[in-house]
């Protein structure tokens, strides 16, 4: 698989109504049209949510902002990580290049990702760094992961694409 998936309150709280597909037995029993349609439904979520997020001000965080900020993003992390490879392994090829789509991307805001914490490997996984998160101010995120980033504008295009691509029935 290349990632893991740590399965928490936050992460359900993207997939909604489909909660279930956090769970790696429902996930290996279900299509992957399902997946896709629900793991590009979360991270359209996990979009929005961090959208919407009080990234403060440049303060010192508590331990506990850090905290609860570092589990949305892993739960972030991990949508766009199904996301991800759930739209790989389809046999729709508008949805195996909107895959493409969203490597490309990460590319193109490698650098400033990554002076957040935020790794990709060669397969294009995301992986956020704890230690980021302690060493950083999370109002440091908000230009790359707030409602007004390029970056989130153009991932939540690629989403919803996905989403409109499939077919559940299949």
């Amino acid at each position: 698989m290349g990632f893991t998936i740590t399965s928490n309150a936050y992460l359900r709280s993207l997939y909604n109504d489909d909660r279930s597909f956090t769970k790696k037995s429902v996930r290996s029993d279900a299509s992957n049209a399902q997946l896709v349609n629900a793991d590009s439904r979360a991270l359209t979520r996990g979009i929005k949510f961090l959208g919407k997020y009080d990234y403060g001000d440049e303060k010192k965080d508590t331990k506990a902002q850090q905290t609860k900020f570092y589990q949305n993003m892993i739960a972030f992390q991990d949508a766009y990580n199904n996301t991800l490879k759930s739209s790989h392994d389809s046999k729709d090829p508008s949805t195996k290049k909107l895959a493409k789509d969203m490597k490309k991307l990460t590319e193109k805001y490698s650098k400033e990702l990554g002076e957040l914490g935020v790794k990709f490997d060669s397969h294009g996984y995301m992986t956020v760094k704890g230690s980021a998160i302690d060493n950083i101010d999370i109002s440091e995120f908000e230009e790359t992961f707030g409602k007004d980033s390029d970056f989130m504008k153009d991932l939540a295009k690629i989403s919803k694409k996905i989403t409109k691509h499939v077919d559940i029935q299949a």
